[in-house]
């Protein structure tokens, strides 16, 4: 037993590292955020009668009805109806949103990105768009989240 009191530095030293580690550890409201709300929440305030809304990717039409609209969110069998008739549209190029401003005869669009600045499938979009819309407006939130307003040339 030469070497007895080295097991209990050992168990010592291995304590205070766990004691250290959660006292650093942090998922304090500033780690966790969850913009989402946020950008939602400014989507809220840019619509009016003379805009749509395009949700991409399309599966972010989830997220979006839960902040947007709770009883949208809710009917999960009819989401992609109710949003629709609430003037928004998960979509996925740049020609079916152009083809949809057309149908509605809307001169705006608002563009809710939920899949970052750098996705392939948003730069051909907003690629697309410009051919014939301005982006007059650019709202980026942390978490890869951009709400942008682009109006008919």
């Amino acid at each position: 037993e030469r070497f007895a009191h080295f097991k209990w530095l050992q168990a010592i030293a291995t304590l205070l590292l766990i004691a250290h580690m959660m006292g650093s550890f942090s998922m304090g409201k500033e780690y966790c955020r969850r913009e989402i709300k946020a950008a939602v929440e400014e989507v809220k305030t840019l619509e009016n009668e003379e805009n749509l809304v395009v949700l991409f990717p399309e599966w972010s039409k989830l997220n979006f009805s839960y902040h947007y609209d709770l009883d949208i969110f809710k009917e999960q069998n009819y989401i992609e109806e109710k949003l629709n008739a609430a003037k928004v549209f998960p979509l996925y190029t740049a020609a079916q949103v152009k083809s949809k401003a057309s149908e509605m005869g809307k001169n705006e669009i608002i563009l809710f990105n939920n899949a970052g600045p750098y996705d392939a499938g948003y730069v051909e979009m907003v690629k697309g768009l410009k051919s014939e819309y301005r982006e007059v407006s650019k709202k980026e939130f942390p978490d890869n989240l951009i709400v942008s307003v682009f109006r008919k040339n």
